[in-house]
């Protein structure tokens, strides 16, 4: 039944149990879905890990669909419903919130399985126990750093920050920086773990263009490609990780990150066109092997071997104009190739309207996974997916006939040596093609308090809070060693104050024991 809530202009309620309501989805029994998929997806799965996909009752989409209950704070926004560990018991915007363990949460074990390294840290401990282990999490809005750090050293905060990890990464370096801060981390045993991200930060050139794209004959297409490699090989990323993201990044040799199926570590996953390897370990290519690979693609010494026109690449920044020391950076790696670099910033709008537009030349571009799959990394460089001509994120507008066929074949493969050998492949086109320089993939680190068990930083997973331990006796013993009162600047404040006083104190003594005035008087006046 669509019946409306109520209320002008209110939309009616969408009841999906009847029959044409969502044909896709079935509720076989309370605790039951049956869903439809046309054809085969594999990653299907993981868009089952979603929160978007949470399945709800239909009560309380009815019971919040009600005149007036959005308008009193009342909403699946405010107040979710689901049968995950946890359930909201208060919330204050802009203050805190408060999660409560779900009296009927239907239980989950520990994992008895994890990355290698996880059993020797002591994270498969608890293998086959029912979580959670916490009874309650309070989040508090700190709108400033300074407090909020400064509360967690404190011992107040038992991390910083529940799901991301760039307070991890910063006090990281803080660390490095700092012998002070570093001492002052290993006292109060912080511990901070990192993990590489799966998500990507990638240089790209757009296949549309004449110069560095792809090429309109077979001639012009090799020359621009050697011209693409030649750039990979001058773009020094090892020094970009050094200096921009203090080496909190992890160097990529292709689109895939490390710790999805398809990444290959060193040497099998090198890129073979921009470094060679030496003792089985990868070093960049020298900068006289690109400036041939620049003179095969035309341009001897960085200039136009039948114009003599020196070559001026752009940049298309995302970002504002002015100074930027990433700007001159990349001027400097061009500058090694004899290759002029213009910057053309803009802000993000018009930088998106050029993207759209096909009409940016070289340009910085990330991702962020959606799921942990090889294909959604891969997709980025689909043809059918160009940004240009379909608004898709083929943000290079990258087209090979040979990589679309093989992508359509990954697609519907499930997770096995079929699928590693067929990424293998697609990697080895796009590293030949160089339609990216491949960046790097960021890091994100986790800040714990030593009485934190079983924490691991991750970008991926988001419900990590059900598997966390605290113990409660410690954190209460170190609260009170780092936060032991400290008297004496008290006294020290009230001699201060009585020595302000006392000359105040004399004067107004001295003055009281003055003999009181007493006018003269005249002589009598004669009746």
């Amino acid at each position: 039944r669509r019946d409306a809530p109520g209320g002008a202009g209110a939309p009616p309620w969408l009841d999906l149990r009847e029959p044409d309501g969502f044909t896709g989805v079935q509720a076989l029994d309370p605790h039951t879905l049956r869903i439809r998929v046309n054809g085969k997806y594999p990653q299907f799965k993981y868009w089952l890990a979603m929160t978007f996909t949470a399945p709800i009752p239909w009560e309380a989409d009815r019971y919040y669909s009600q005149p007036g209950m959005a308008a009193h704070d009342l909403s699946l926004n405010t107040w979710p419903v689901g049968t995950g560990p946890y359930m909201l018991v208060e919330s204050l915007q802009n203050r805190r919130h408060v999660l409560g363990r779900n009296p009927n949460f239907h239980g989950e074990p520990y994992p008895c399985e994890g990355e290698p390294g996880d059993r020797a840290a002591g994270l498969l401990a608890d293998c086959g126990k029912p979580t959670p282990f916490i009874d309650r999490a309070e989040f508090s809005v700190e709108k400033e750093a300074i407090p909020l750090t400064g509360k967690f050293m404190q011992g107040y905060y038992d991390m910083p920050q529940i799901e991301r990890g760039e307070y991890g990464v910063a006090m990281l370096v803080a660390a490095g920086d700092s012998q002070d801060k570093a001492r002052l981390y290993r006292e109060h045993g912080i511990k901070l773990p990192t993990t590489v991200e799966t998500a990507n930060w990638y240089m790209g050139f757009n296949w549309l263009d004449p110069v560095v794209g792809k090429g309109d004959t077979p001639e012009q297409e090799e020359k621009n490609r050697k011209l693409r490699q030649a750039i990979s090989i001058a773009f020094d990323w090892e020094e970009f990780v050094a200096v921009f993201e203090n080496s909190q990044a992890s160097v990529a040799y292709g689109p895939v990150p490390p710790g999805v199926l398809g990444y290959r570590d060193p040497p099998e996953g090198v890129n073979p066109v921009v470094y060679d390897l030496v003792d089985g370990k990868p070093v960049r290519k020298s900068v006289d092997v690109a400036k041939r690979l620049l003179a095969e693609a035309g341009y001897p010494d960085g200039r136009n071997a039948k114009t003599g026109a020196p070559l001026v690449l752009y940049y298309d920044s995302m970002s504002g104009g002015g100074s930027n020391p990433q700007f001159d950076w990349m001027r400097r790696q061009l500058a090694k190739i004899g290759v002029q670099l213009d910057v053309r910033a803009t802000d993000y709008n018009r930088f998106q309207d050029k993207m759209m537009r096909g009409s940016a030349q070289i340009f910085l571009w990330g991702w962020n996974a959606d799921y942990p799959d090889a294909e959604n990394f891969l997709f980025l460089l689909y043809g059918p997916n160009a940004k240009a001509k379909g608004g898709g994120e083929n943000a290079a507008n990258y087209a090979s006939p040979e990589y679309d066929r093989l992508f359509e074949q990954l697609k519907f493969l499930d997770d096995g040596p079929e699928k590693e050998q067929l990424i293998a492949r697609m990697v080895a086109i796009v590293q030949r093609d160089a339609p990216w320089m491949f960046g790097y993939f960021p890091m994100s680190g986790g800040a714990y308090q030593q009485w934190v068990g079983n924490a691991k930083p991750t970008q991926m997973v988001r419900n990590t809070l059900q598997y966390m331990k605290i113990d409660p006796a410690l954190r209460q013993q170190k609260i009170d060693e780092w936060n032991y009162p400290k008297w004496w600047p008290i006294g020290v404040f009230v001699l201060l104050l009585a020595l302000a006083i006392w000359p105040s104190y004399v004067a107004l003594k001295r003055r009281e024991r003055q003999t009181a005035f007493v006018p003269r008087v005249g002589k009598e006046q004669q009746s």
